[in-house]
């Protein structure tokens, strides 16, 4: 049995390290650059109240999966609360066994609870499994996103 909870940063992103570099190797566009989290920022924002993350635990306790949030009112809409991705993994071991299902509804449950109105997940273009899973939950494609790097 999986076991999905709020834990604090630090805790979670020192254990979860191991996992941070499998994500980094599957799934960066930017390869090239060490994964080298800025952790004080992390800090920061969850100082803050604009980060909220959340582990996936299999039964012996071990991380099998994480998500971070950001959550802020909207810059365009005043009266809106979103939260927006920062990251969400689920080990290639543990996929297929809705794991990645669970831990998107239950921060969409915590989510609700803190008053949020509506929540963003980005999807990387060699991975849209995520995506049609974010679409059996009932989010919409809003945007898509364009980057080109100058330097």
């Amino acid at each position: 049995m999986i076991k999905i909870g709020r834990e604090p940063f630090d805790a979670l992103f020192r254990e979860a390290w191991p996992l941070l570099l499998r994500n980094h190797e599957e799934t960066s566009s930017r390869k090239e650059h060490p994964l080298a989290p800025n952790t004080g920022t992390y800090r920061l924002m969850e100082e803050a109240g604009l980060l909220r993350t959340y582990a996936a635990r299999d039964q012996a306790g071990k991380l099998v999966g994480y998500a971070a949030m950001f959550i802020a009112p909207s810059i365009h809409h005043e009266s809106l609360l979103q939260a927006a991705h920062d990251v969400v993994y689920v080990a290639p071991e543990y996929r297929g066994k809705c794991v990645g299902l669970r831990l998107i509804k239950y921060l969409e449950a915590d989510m609700l609870a803190e008053g949020v109105d509506e929540i963003s997940h980005s999807v990387k273009k060699d991975h849209p499994d995520f995506g049609v899973m974010l679409s059996k939950l009932g989010y919409e494609v809003d945007e898509t996103v364009f980057r080109k790097r100058i330097r």
